[in-house]
């Protein structure tokens, strides 16, 4: 798969990641459960191997 292809499927997982994760950093609660985030670090860090 051609990397532009890589990065257009999976950009709003990853925006949505980065959103999530610039709350928790601000020491803001997310929305949704934490096994939610936990799945979504899973998913990115599957598809940063991948890249």
């Amino acid at each position: 798969m051609k990397q532009s292809l890589f990065e257009q499927r999976h950009q709003a997982a990853w925006l949505r990641f980065d959103k999530r994760l610039a709350f928790l950093e601000k020491g803001k609660k997310l929305e949704g459960s934490s096994d939610d985030f936990a799945a979504d670090y899973r998913r990115l860090c599957q598809q940063l191997a991948l890249a």
